[in-house]
């Protein structure tokens, strides 16, 4: 609960949208952020659950939940629920977390983009159990492949997939995912024939991510094109 990312700002804004719509909406979280928490308060009122102290289905009942929606979430447990609860089921999907244990889906050692799905070759020879860990007190963290394995498990019996572009759709597809389930949803408008820019008449790229190596951000990406980058500074 709180600001923090890209994440937060999908779930808070979709709620609001909601909540306009006349749903009421709730949020199941497992922590809060520090940050800017009073606006969520303010949205969800007292709707605000959390997973430590109750299990999902205990939550979703007291609330009255008839639709979840889910994002950035791998707590297994409350998962495996969800799926089970019988309530329609839709997951957001806006990068690898769900079937990545290294979570930026290219390899450290030869910078090419992976195309496997989750499977043993993520153990070895990729390694990526092994995560750099910036918050922890070693420079590493290890990542459960069989607990990682199953969370792409049950978010593949949710019933409903939303993406935002389409290699995001290929990746899930990739994964075994249905792809009659699969949404696309950008969060830019589509280009049209009456869409023309008018600040110049030149093409413009804008970065508005975080200048970090995950981000994928790198001078190939973007050579011969002038570039602005509006980036968020590394998180601290």
């Amino acid at each position: 609960m709180g600001s923090l990312g890209g994440a937060e700002a999908n779930v808070f804004i979709t709620a609001t949208e909601m909540k306009k719509r006349g749903h009421r909406v709730g949020l199941l979280t497992r922590r809060g952020t520090g940050r800017n928490e009073d606006a969520w308060r303010d949205l969800f009122g007292d709707a605000i659950y959390w997973i430590d102290q109750d299990a999902y289905e205990s939550h979703a009942s007291a609330f009255g939940a008839d639709v979840t929606y889910v994002h950035k979430w791998d707590d297994l447990a409350s998962l495996a629920d969800i799926v089970e609860s019988g309530r329609p089921r839709i997951r957001m999907v806006h990068d690898h977390d769900m079937y990545c244990l290294r979570s930026y889906r290219y390899s450290p050692f030869s910078r090419k983009i992976c195309r496997r799905p989750i499977s043993a070759y993520c153990v070895f020879p990729c390694l990526a159990p092994v995560k750099r860990d910036r918050e922890g007190s070693l420079p590493f963290k290890i990542i459960s492949y069989a607990a990682k394995k199953r969370e792409r498990d049950l978010s593949r019996k949710f019933d409903r997939h939303l993406v935002v572009t389409n290699y995001m759709r290929e990746e899930l597809e990739i994964n075994g995912f249905d792809s009659n389930r699969i949404e696309i949803f950008p969060p830019v408008p589509r280009a049209g024939a009456n869409l023309q820019p008018s600040f110049s008449d030149r093409n413009l790229l804008i970065w508005a991510g975080q200048i970090i190596r995950g981000k994928a951000l790198a001078p190939r990406a973007h050579r011969g094109h002038p570039t602005l980058r509006a980036g968020c500074p590394r998180r601290r």
